[in-house]
Parts: C-alpha cells; structure tokens; sequence
C-alpha cells in the first residue's frame, strides 16, 4: 500500500463564468468569453439524485441513485451590478441603474473555480484541483444591510445559489487536480481561458466565421461570403435562426438574400475544437 502524501482541498479561488452560446443536440457546446464573478468565500457543492428502489420477496432487489444536478451556494465578496445584471437577466440604464422585472431570465453557462491543496514539503509549489461545471444558471439573493455599531464593522457578502444540470451529451461535472501523476498540464494551463473538456488535451479552436457584409438592411438580391481565417476549416450554416452543427449545409459559395433571414454559422477542422457561432440578421430594404 502506498504511503504518498495526498493532497486536501484548504482554499477556493478563480470563481470564473462561461456563458453558454448553445448546447447543440449533437456536436460540441460552445461557450463565450470568460469572466471573472467575485472573490471567492465559500462555495459548496451538492449533488442531486434520481432515485428508486424496487422491493420483491420482502426485501430490496434493486437500489439505484443517478446523478442528475449539483446544486451550488456561493458566498462570494461582492457581485458588481453589472455581472449580477449578465447573471440574473436584469437590466442597466447608461446611468449605472438596475432594473428587475418579473419577466428576468438568469443566463445559462458554465462555472469554474480552483482548490488550493494542502502539502506535506512546504517548500513544494502551490498545486490545484481544478473544477468546472458544464451548465446551468443562478437565482437572485437575499441582500442585508446592517447599522454601524461601535463594536465594530459586519462586512455584507453576497449569497447566491444554482442549480447546474447536464448539457446535451450527458456532461454535468469534470475536474482535473495538479497533483495527478499523468495529469494534463495543457488543460490545466488553460483552465480559465475556455471550458476543458473530458478526454483529449486541449485543442486549439477554429476561428469564427465572418460574413463579409455587416448585418442588418440590404438590397434583394444581395449576397454574403462567409470566411474562416483557419486554413481548412469548413463552414455549416443555417438560414432558419437555429443553431448550426455538423450536419447542417456546407458552405460552398456566396448566400443569396432575397428576403429576411438570419445565418448562423459554424466552423469545423479535424483535431481542433470548433469555432465559435457567427450571427448575422438581414432584412430587405423596401427602396
């Protein structure tokens, strides 16, 4: 049996946000840029379970328990109103101001953060458990707001809670630790830059298609080019507003526009992620 030293969770730190663009049914989820939540307090992590139990001959011959969520409550420094708004679906005036409706939809996306572990040689670098869950979003909080008192100051934080679910292809929850004997330094390297995924390293990812006419009002008759600057790549494409994948119509010359549509497109290279979803809105002019 061995006797190697194995690191504890002692710290959590990097809360990251990845809004998710879309969860095709089939091909790869993509997410958007990422971004910093608040310094992190606390975060706890719970999973949530289907569960049956079939009974036969006075006794139990099947017990079954499936991982279908993780619900996650977040005590965070401080959410600035401008990520609260992005989160929550609320809305900002040009003067700083937050609007809340009832009609507020949170954003769906992707949640990321790091472990300090605990070591055993002090002179030994800092190594993480890195963490990411693939989808889902959060609900508004509780706010207090306390008198100053002369016995001293009660800093206010925030409480947020979430329910993350799994995407289209059965991923809910992936993690990775540094202190893994085969562990991937790559994906470890760019744990905050974009989701990493289970599997291969990571890839590099294909360049996001550019139509070469800026969206909005055009002449019938006029058509688009739709480019990819990496080298290879193919582009699928809809016409409809749905979400493009690798079944959709390949791009092979410009698009005739007739009447209003909205293309999404997608690019595509074998051994690199695909890129990120292009979208662009035309309507006809009536001159």
């Amino acid at each position: 049996m061995s006797n190697a030293y194995i690191g504890k969770p002692i710290g959590a730190r990097k809360l990251t946000w990845f809004p998710l663009l879309s969860d095709p049914e089939t091909g790869q989820a993509t997410y958007g840029p990422p971004v910093k939540l608040s310094r992190l307090i606390t975060i706890n992590v719970t999973p949530v379970f289907a569960e049956g139990t079939l009974e036969s001959d006075d006794g139990i011959e099947d017990d079954l328990a499936l991982i279908v969520a993780y619900d996650v409550s977040i005590n965070a420094s401080q959410l600035t109103d401008t990520i609260r708004s992005a989160l929550l679906g609320h809305q900002m005036d040009s003067g700083g101001g937050v609007l809340v409706t009832g009609a507020d939809i949170a954003q769906e996306g992707a949640l990321a953060w790091e472990e300090l572990l605990s070591k055993k040689d002090p002179s030994e670098p800092d190594k993480y458990k890195k963490v990411i869950l693939y989808k889902g979003k959060f609900r508004d909080f509780a706010e207090t707001a306390n008198t100053m008192t002369q016995s001293g100051i009660t800093f206010q934080t925030h409480n947020i809670t979430g329910r993350f679910i799994k995407r289209n292809d059965g991923h809910i929850k992936y993690s990775i630790r540094e202190d893994s004997p085969n562990v991937d330094a790559t994906k470890v390297a760019n744990w905050f830059v974009e989701p990493q995924e289970f599997g291969d390293a990571f890839e590099q990812t294909v360049a996001t298609p550019v139509a070469d006419l800026d969206a909005g009002e055009v002449a019938a008759g006029t058509t688009v080019e739709l480019t990819t600057a990496t080298s290879g790549a193919s582009i699928r494409y809809t016409l409809d507003g749905s979400t493009p994948n690798k079944t959709s119509t390949l791009y092979d010359g410009p698009i005739l526009i007739n009447q209003a549509m909205t293309i999404k497109a997608i690019a595509y290279k074998d051994g690199m992620n695909p890129s990120k979803i292009l979208t662009a809105a035309y309507t006809i002019s009536e001159s």
